[in-house]
């Protein structure tokens, strides 16, 4: 059985972590081919719309025009009050929107410059977005809010209010404040945090690769928590292929041998193990028959791949 990459960071037969292999690390602009992705790699890159024109919403081109607009008329106006830099400054932010919008149109067009869509020249716009709120905090106050307090609390507690309640709502299996001592109270941490510190340092891992998206995950990253090396999953591990297409073919042998995860019994673990040099799964309980299981809680179970069964856990 040859030795697969993995993602970092990454299971090394000789032990320790590696990255990218030296020798497909290429990646600098002037290195991208000149032609369209092919196979996987074709696969992962068109499945970020954001990096095509031609699969953008309306509403997401009013987020280019509007503030490149509001910065025009910031440069040509200079509101009240404010100081000659800010006139300044948002008159470069108008060449520098255009600029870059410009070169996502010429790269995500045609199919020959797909790849260099990779460079994602609208991120640009973070940079725009900064200034563009920093001004507009800058008006409000001098307009606005002034010195009343009142005011300050009837536009900051409903904001506040806001965010806390999507937070809320978008992570609701996970704590809001993470205190110092008191542990996580989310089911899937708590078993990365079991198996960083129960499990082997070289131990390979196997998980759901939609394992980010069940219920309860709340998504939090395997590796960054657990520190463990673990199989390619679709949902983040697909970014980084979208970014570093050498990565593509091996991502897409191992996502594919994890397909139909959910059913997976004892069999197929061990099968899995026999392509790749997995040690252990993390799967959702109840605990696959037949398999030693050290680690439970209420939604999933950690498992010893090979091991004979009678290790299991209580619940914890």
């Amino acid at each position: 059985m040859s030795s697969p990459r993995f993602f970092l960071p990454a299971w090394n037969p000789r032990g320790g972590r590696t990255g990218v292999p030296r020798a497909r690390s290429r990646g600098l602009p002037f290195l991208f081919p000149l032609h369209a992705a092919q196979g996987a790699a074709r696969e992962v890159l068109l499945s970020r719309t954001y990096f095509f024109v031609s699969q953008w919403e309306w509403y997401e081109w009013v987020g280019i025009f509007a503030p490149v607009a509001l910065m025009w008329w910031f440069s040509s106006r200079a509101p009240k009050g404010t100081t000659p830099a800010f006139r300044t400054v948002a008159a470069a932010m108008v060449p520098f929107g255009l600029l870059f919008t410009t070169g996502f149109l010429v790269v995500g067009i045609p199919a020959w410059l797909e790849n260099y869509s990779r460079l994602q020249p609208m991120r640009s716009f973070h940079l725009l977005y900064v200034v563009l709120f920093i001004f507009l905090g800058g008006l409000i106050q001098e307009y606005a809010l002034k010195r009343s307090v009142p005011r300050w609390a009837a536009l900051f507690l409903p904001l506040m209010a806001g965010m806390w309640f999507l937070q809320q709502s978008s992570y609701s299996s996970s704590m809001h404040v993470e205190w110092l001592g008191y542990g996580s109270a989310n089911t899937w941490n708590r078993a990365f945090l079991w198996i960083r510190g129960h499990t082997p340092k070289n131990a390979v891992f196997a998980l759901d690769p939609e394992y980010m998206t069940s219920p309860g995950e709340d998504m939090h990253g395997f590796r960054a928590v657990a520190e463990r090396s673990v199989l390619a999953d679709s949902v983040k591990d697909s970014g980084a292929v979208s970014l570093f297409p050498q990565l593509a073919e091996d991502w897409k042998n191992q996502t594919q041998a994890e397909t139909g995860w959910r059913n997976f019994q004892m069999q197929d673990f061990e099968k899995l193990a026999t392509e790749f040099p997995i040690t252990w799964i993390l799967t959702r309980s109840p605990a696959p028959i037949g398999m030693a299981c050290p680690y439970a809680n209420r939604d999933v179970v950690v498992c010893r791949v090979g091991a004979p069964a009678g290790l299991s856990s209580a619940l914890r």
